[in-house]
């Protein structure tokens, strides 16, 4: 096969079978990974950043025990658990266990790989051909036990893309075209135009697949008990605000996987409280605090430490939609952003473990612009007095010179909402912009932001190991997560020029492009992107922390040797 970056041209139909890799046509090799460790990829992955698993042999897996993990309200307080629905991406960590999508990210190149699917052919730019494994539901009403089928996909694919309100994620699988199916483990996916990035919408972790039955029974997919799936891992008992339990299915589709018996979290909201109960034996891993780090490697030297880049960034909001009259005025916008200090903001938010961002996290490499690049353009520049001078006139030639407005965000995630809030709070002092901070819980913040009740916020926005996401979701004319009602013509043409470029180099020239269209018209004022350091116990083996998700919460390939 010769191999030309992500294109690739195919002496014969090519097949993914089982998570080994043995070509994909035009999407090509370099843009899938193998999900099983089979064959090398080639070409320019995009990275994420993040370090892969130790070297060292974790040996044979040991089957038992319990896995304990710290969570937090995100999801142990959510009152809405849908997959395709919930404002929380901390759900993943439920239905990455009991249910699983098409395809996932793989641990080693961060690039799409086989899942649920068996196999994924794609015999020209426009069609892919998948077909399942046997599985079987949960023995649970309504599914009582019955056989996942072709058809099954084909309703959760749907749901996705729905045009009723609160389907967010319609923009992941936006190339989706029409599926047929042909059997019950066959269905051919059509797209309407080649695209880099379906694959990895299909990859993306809230995408995965439910019963009809469970949906038609519930209503949404909101309670605990609606939590229905095919996964390696059900359910076993729900206390929000305190635990979850799932228990291995030993009928799973996964054969000898899951090792672990069970897997508990936790809620531990405070920083101190987690340190305690980590260092406590208490549970098994924790991302640690970055003032803490040094102290952790001295006092717990065996213990397995992995440094990550994030996917998450600071964002301070602004409207554009016309519901804040001074929030269409770039002038204004470009005020805010001037005045922010994005070297600041890492020290403050993310501990100084992190780097300044535009619209694409740092971590992917030849898409997000340079750091040196970066540095040159307006708001990133080191000398902030003379950037705040020219906020102040650009605030002047406004009118705005008395500018005054709150600061939504949430009281209960520190980091990065809150300190990110009190942050741009007093760099706007700075620049004679008052403002005063609406602090509330975050279900209730998430609530106020998906109804519009809002002036500005400050947020942490997370997306998944696809460049071209974070571009569609955040500025695309009504992306999925635009919820400042940014809109370019020639932002969204770039944006979707670059989707049907397989090249990775020029790919990520149009991406960096793009995102310097939004910089100059400050669709938000992005604060960073940080870097996180997680450990976990000794006894604990084959961990794999590869990002913020999905293989973080992916518990069926991990044991302990205890």
């Amino acid at each position: 096969m010769e191999q030309n970056g992500y294109w690739s041209r195919p002496s014969r139909r090519q097949v993914l079978r089982g998570g080994t890799m043995l070509g994909l046509g035009t999407v090509g090799a370099a843009l899938i990974g193998c999900s099983s460790g089979g064959s090398t990829t080639t070409g320019t992955p995009a990275k994420s950043g993040s370090s892969p698993a130790a070297a060292a042999d974790p040996g044979k897996p040991k089957r038992g025990g319990t896995f304990v993990f710290p969570s937090n309200s995100n999801l142990l307080g959510s009152t809405d658990l849908d997959p395709h629905t919930a404002p929380a991406t901390a759900v993943m960590q439920i239905w990455q266990s009991i249910s699983r999508g098409l395809m996932q990210i793989d641990a080693k190149t961060n690039v799409p790989a086989p899942d649920f699917a068996k196999a994924v052919e794609q015999p020209d730019p426009l069609k892919i051909n998948i077909t399942i494994p046997d599985a079987k539901w949960e023995n649970k009403d309504p599914v009582n036990g019955r056989k996942v089928t072709a058809a099954d996909v084909k309703f959760s694919l749907d749901r996705i893309r729905s045009a009723q309100p609160g389907f967010t994620r319609a923009s992941t699988i936006a190339a989706l075209d029409k599926i047929d199916v042909v059997d019950d483990t066959h269905l051919t996916l059509t797209l309407k135009k080649p695209s880099v990035s379906f694959m990895y919408g299909l990859a993306f972790g809230l995408n995965v697949i439910v019963a009809p039955e469970v949906v038609t029974k519930f209503k949404d997919l909101k309670s605990p008990a609606s939590a229905i799936g095919f996964g390696p891992f059900s359910v076993e008992s729900f206390e929000p605000n305190v635990q979850l339990t799932l228990a291995r299915r030993p009928d799973s589709w996964m054969g000898d996987r899951p090792w672990v018996d069970k897997v508990k979290y936790i809620n531990i909201l405070d920083t101190a409280a987690g340190v305690a109960a980590y260092r406590a034996g208490q549970v098994h891993t924790m991302t640690v605090p970055p003032d803490q780090l040094d102290q952790f490697k001295r006092d717990l030297k065996n213990h397995n430490f992995e440094t990550r880049g994030g996917i998450s960034r600071g964002s301070f909001t602004l409207r554009m939609d016309g519901k804040v009259p001074w929030g269409t005025d770039v002038r204004v916008r470009q005020a805010l952003s001037l005045a922010v200090d994005r070297q600041e903001a890492i020290e403050v938010v993310y501990s100084g473990r992190g780097k300044p961002v535009a619209t694409i996290p740092w971590v992917f490499e030849g898409f997000a612009i340079p750091q040196d690049q970066l540095g040159t353009l307006m708001g990133y520049k080191k000398d902030k007095n003379a950037e705040r001078a020219e906020a102040t006139k650009l605030l002047q030639a406004a009118g705005q010179e008395k500018l005054s407005f709150d600061i939504l965000s949430s009281s209960t995630n520190p980091t990065p909402h809150m300190a990110a809030a009190q942050l741009v709070q007093d760099n706007l002092k700075k620049i004679g912009v008052t403002t005063k901070l609406d602090l509330i819980e975050f279900t209730s913040y998430k609530k106020r932001v998906d109804d519009g009740n809002w002036t500005t916020t400050t947020d942490g926005f997370s997306s998944g190991f696809n460049p071209d996401e974070h571009l569609r979701q955040y500025a695309y004319t009504k992306g999925s997560r635009n919820y400042g009602g940014y809109s370019n013509k020639d932002y969204d043409a770039l944006v979707d020029k670059a989707d049907a470029e397989f090249d990775p180099k020029k790919r990520g020239e149009l991406m960096q492009q793009a995102q310097k269209i939004t910089i100059n018209e400050v669709s938000h004022v992005w604060l960073g992107c940080g870097e996180g350091v997680a450990v976990s116990q000794p006894s604990v083996k084959n961990y794999i922390p590869t990002g913020e998700y999905p293989q973080t919460w992916r518990w069926d390939q991990l044991w302990l040797d205890a």
